[in-house]
């Protein structure tokens, strides 16, 4: 057992503990290892390729993962990185440790540290003591006998992470095979259309299983392995009269591992959208099916191909499904109208269910999204946000382990016997790119083909992270954009053209600030973080702005005083216009909207939760006939009374509201993920672009 002493901190290596007169610091074994590793080094500087070696050996690790334990180690002695007492850090080098080391130190309690008693004190009570401590220790040996013989392992088999796919496509959806042999998992060839493929995790050779490119949906093991279902989109990057068409496909598992096979279609495309497929048997398949009414969960007969209907939900929008053979549940992961996540255990026999409301950390309770798949023998489930993944009882309780990475994990599931645990791991690098036009083309509403055009692109913001929605100064020659620069989001600002951007936010780590939009004078930015309202001066104070709802979305700024805004009030969400000044409320639509601007008169147009743009009359939505059949992704209200719009294609349309009608005003610019400001006076818009992004497979493990 190593104990030793850091300046005035006792460290306890056995316990993963740091403790000084005061305090005592639960930290990560690895921390404590990097620590251990400069200890032993004392005074001399180590380089990072020295500790990543001895404290991660042949295992790959993200490039900040040391950064992050010598911040976890910086925040334990309560030391600083500007002002660095006890660790050093050398640019480009090292760390070292720069304060003397005790190995011969013993851990002493904190009361005795805060004065031992008296030795008459002692004396006088060393026989009750005695009784007191051989009693405690008899109560402390039932119970951990009984906890070894009755409680379940609660930690998860992460101690190594190994990469199992390294090729430049993009790798989705691994998924064990009931024998844990085989990885079924899908690989993209381009946006629309990706193959499914196994890896042999015995001979480490991998195997194309269909022979025809499609796009298709995460593959599904049939409980004897024989089989492998999947989702299939038909109509993937295709004008379609059908808002979504998809199928279900079969592949029998022996066949395509000695070749690609073509896939067989059980289950056709039709008004209803399929996804999300769990075997129950060898013959049945649980799968959800969403419509424009409702979400079910539905049960497929392969022996002839019916459908019968296992759970309904008008409310709520269901994520992910997994069935548990050992315990004979359901698992449905869904989050209702007020974006709140929870869970159903459905039993797929007598369709009785039951709802459990999720408990996330607090930095992770307003996420909707919790894929989550069954642990294989105890009463427990597994999912991932970020860099963290999650066990979670069947109270909805969480138990976090986070991953020193930068990269994001998605879809977890274990091994069959409950060792490994197989996921994805990638990142988005999204950069913002302003776009100005010294002419633009003039085409009508039918023809959108590319012509030759005056686009100049430039990269305003580039980093190895992702910058998001930025936004040009109203009144001034700034930008300010959102970025995870500093390791959580925050508001960035770019003064001047040329000038390097600075962080003038300072949000706990534990607040996700989501949305915000400038002031109409340029003095101010409305920020949303943890679905509330501050104040972000140019100086970087913030100051909460009290109101009686949560706030979604900050859509637009109307007036000097009024913002438009998504809300949660009274169990409901609502478009509302809110003055920052009087704390006044209008409402003026009850419904969800992910874009939402107003005009002059007060005319309201959203974008629907199925990118529908829709006019608002009365309270009531009505979809706008000129943009039918496009998928709008942006929306900006233009003071000359029309909107402009952009569709999933990179088109940028112009809505005029008084002549209803619509005409193309910039054609198909390049790599749009979103547009997120439009400067039309100046002839210059704001998007994002992504720049890089990886998708892997990879194995935790002891």
């Amino acid at each position: 057992m190593i104990e030793f002493s850091v300046g005035d901190f006792y460290i306890d290596m056995a316990r993963s503990q740091i403790s000084d007169r005061e305090n005592i610091v639960a930290v990560e074994p690895k921390v404590l290892q990097v620590l251990l590793i400069l200890a032993e080094n004392q005074g001399d500087v180590v380089s990072h390729e020295t500790i990543l070696q001895k404290v991660w050996p042949n295992v790959y690790v993200a490039p900040n993962a040391l950064q992050r334990c010598i911040a976890q180690l910086r925040k334990a002695f309560k030391d600083d990185a500007k002002n660095q007492r006890v660790i050093a850090t050398h640019p480009k080098r090292g760390y070292s440790l720069i304060v003397n080391v005790d190995w011969q130190a013993k851990l002493t309690t904190v009361q005795q540290r805060k004065g031992q008693k008296s030795k008459v004190q002692v004396n006088a009570n060393i026989l009750s003591q005695r009784v007191t401590y051989a009693f405690g220790l008899l109560l402390i040996c039932l119970f951990v006998l009984f906890y070894l013989q009755s409680a379940p392992k609660q930690s998860l088999p992460i101690n190594k992470l190994t990469p199992l796919t390294t090729t430049d496509n993009k790798e989705f959806s691994p998924k064990y095979s009931p024998d844990g042999r085989y990885i079924a998992f899908e690989r993209h060839l381009n946006v629309c259309e990706n193959q499914v493929w196994v890896k042999d995790t015995q001979n480490n050779k991998e195997y194309l299983l269909t022979k025809k490119p499609g796009l298709y949906g995460p593959p599904a093991w049939s409980l004897d392995g024989e089989q492998l279902a999947f989702a299939h989109e038909s109509r993937c990057g295709q004008e379609q009269d059908l808002d979504w068409c998809s199928d279900i496909r079969l592949l029998s598992f022996a066949l395509a591992k000695n070749s690609p096979q073509l896939t067989r279609t059980i289950l056709p495309c039709g008004k209803q959208y399929y996804e999300e497929l769990s075997w129950l048997s060898n013959d049945t398949i649980a799968l959800v099916v969403t419509d424009d009414k409702q979400e079910k969960i539905m049960r497929l007969s392969l022996s002839d191909n019916s459908l019968t209907t296992l759970y309904t939900t008008k409310d709520n929008i269901i994520t992910t499904i997994d069935y548990s053979a050992k315990y004979q549940k359901i698992a449905v992961m869904q989050y209702d109208a007020m974006r709140v996540a929870n869970m159903i255990l459905l039993n797929p026999e007598t369709k009785a269910f039951t709802r459990v409301k999720l408990q996330p950390p607090e930095k992770f309770k307003y996420n909707t999204w919790w894929p989550a798949t069954w642990h294989p023998s105890r009463e427990s489930l597994i999912s991932a946000s970020y860099s963290s993944l999650f066990e979670i009882d069947l109270a909805g309780v969480f138990t976090e382990y986070s991953i020193p990475t930068m990269q994001d994990f998605y879809g977890p599931n274990y091994h069959p016997n409950g060792t490994k645990i197989v996921a994805e791991m990638g990142f988005w690098d999204m950069d913002i790119v302003e776009l100005s036009w010294s002419k633009k083309p003039e085409l009508t509403d039918i023809d959108i083909t590319p012509k030759p055009s005056s686009y100049q692109y430039n990269v305003l913001h580039r980093s190895i992270v992702s910058e998001y929605s930025g936004q040009y100064q109203p009144t001034g020659r700034a930008i300010a954009f959102l970025s995870k620069r500093s390791g959580s989001n925050q508001v960035w600002l770019t003064r001047h053209e040329g000038q390097p951007p600075e962080k003038i936010s300072h949000f706990s780590d534990n607040v996700h600030v989501e949305q915000f939009r400038w002031s109409m004078d340029g003095r101010l930015i409305l920020v949303i973080a943890d679905r509330q309202l501050y104040l972000l001066n140019l100086n970087g104070e913030a100051h909460l702005q009290s109101t009686t709802f949560e706030i979604l979305n900050i859509y637009q700024l109307y007036n000097e005083h009024q913002v438009l805004l998504s809300v949660v009030e009274d169990e409901e969400i609502k478009v509302v216009l809110f003055n920052v000044q009087t704390g006044a409320v209008q409402s003026l639509y009850k419904g969800d909207s992910l874009k939402a601007q107003i005009t002059k008169e007060q005319t309201l147009f959203i974008v629907d939760n199925k990118y529908k743009l829709k006019k608002i009359i009365n309270g009531q939505s009505q979809e706008v006939a000129a943009a039918t059949g496009l998928a709008v992704t942006s929306l900006v209200y233009d003071d000359s009374d029309q909107l402009l719009f952009a569709d999933d294609k990179s088109n940028i349309w112009r809505y005029d509201i008084n002549k209803s009608s619509k005409k193309i005003f910039l054609p198909l610019i390049n790599d749009v993920d979103d547009i997120t400001d439009i400067d039309i006076k100046n002839k210059r818009l704001l998007f994002l672009r992504i720049t890089a992004s990886t998708r892997e497979v990879v194995v935790f493990h002891q």
